[in-house]
């Protein structure tokens, strides 16, 4: 499995909700960078904060459900917990890698954006 499979993998099911919205996000500010529009910075905003929002539940929720499991592990093999932890952080990682990218386009179509004072 490549390295991005990987992380999708270890990520778990919240990676596909955050995957939309931040890759959404992205495209939006995309598309704002290249023709700037007024009120759709309100967009991007609102799809980026929802994607990190689920980033953070998706890391909360596979950090939770790592320590439940750590429980039923024998005490000498509960430093695997460190393992689902890394796993977990995946999703706010990957939210991270689409949002930059998308704060600096929506920054681009900004300061592009007709009637903007100089």
């Amino acid at each position: 499995m490549g390295a991005c499979g990987g992380w999708i993998h270890e990520a778990g099911w919240p990676v596909y909700p955050v995957i939309a919205l931040c890759l959404t996000t992205l495209l939006v500010a995309l598309r704002h960078a290249a023709w700037p529009q007024r009120g759709t910075i309100t967009v991007i905003v609102g799809l980026g904060t929802a994607g990190l929002l689920m980033a953070l539940l998706g890391t909360a929720l596979g950090v939770d459900a790592t320590i439940e499991a750590v429980t039923r592990v024998e005490p000498e093999r509960r430093w695997i917990v460190l393992i689902g932890i890394k796993e977990s952080l995946r999703n706010v990682e990957i939210a991270l890698l689409l949002l930059l990218p998308a704060a600096l386009l929506a920054t681009v179509g900004a300061r592009r954006l007709p009637g903007r004072e100089p």
